[in-house]
């Protein structure tokens, strides 16, 4: 009903207002229908979204930044092909960049954006986050937060990552251990939480001699 109502096409232009009291309902709106179906998502992303992101996602105010990086969680949540538009779009190192700092708010919706991506992407799109730092920076995190769902959310990423690392897993091993994840996936062998013990041991069974 929404895409068909012609509204995306209206609210897109508007995301170079330059008045947050008038970006931030365009970025929530258009985010919400990215939440429903593929189809939903790809109106948005055929509006020509996209291009306007770079900016925004890097904007100071980060209330704008938290917004883009919420809409493009659940963009790549989505498909293979979503997630190739955003790499195709040059967003991932504005993602990186708030995943390493930047607000809770912020950091945690690219702690997302880069989860899903490592759950939903090919190898190939696996690899490219790897090489974009996704595997230190988010070992980094580890030590950071210490609520359970954020967690979970990080160690199902590393734990992605591995399953489909293939001949690379040597690779993501040493970033590991140089961001010292290894040490806390130990430490979270001991947690109280299932969930987190579960991951934790899975991410260590793929590396039996370390």
């Amino acid at each position: 009903m929404v895409v068909e109502s012609g509204v995306i096409p209206v609210l897109v232009p508007i995301l170079t207002h330059p008045d947050n009291k008038v970006l931030l309902p365009v970025l929530r709106t258009l985010g919400n229908i990215t939440t429903g179906s593929t189809e939903e998502t790809q109106a948005v992303l055929d509006g020509g979204i996209l291009p306007y992101l770079p900016n925004l996602a890097t904007d100071t105010t980060p209330d704008i930044s938290a917004e883009v990086m919420w809409m493009l969680s659940n963009i790549v949540a989505d498909s293979e092909h979503h997630i190739q538009m955003v790499i195709d779009a040059g967003l991932m190192p504005a993602v990186m960049e708030r995943l390493g700092c930047g607000k809770f708010s912020v950091q945690k919706e690219a702690v997302w954006i880069v989860s899903n991506c490592l759950a939903v992407g090919t190898p190939e799109q696996v690899k490219y986050m790897v090489e974009q730092g996704a595997v230190g920076t988010l070992c980094h995190l580890l030590a950071s937060y210490a609520t359970p769902s954020m967690i979970t959310t990080i160690l199902d990423g590393l734990n992605n990552t591995l399953s489909k690392a293939g001949e690379d897993s040597e690779v993501i091993l040493t970033q590991m251990k140089e961001a010292d994840g290894l040490d806390m996936i130990e430490k979270l062998q001991q947690h109280g939480d299932q969930n987190i013990y579960r991951l934790a041991c899975s991410i260590k069974s793929h590396f039996p001699d370390v």
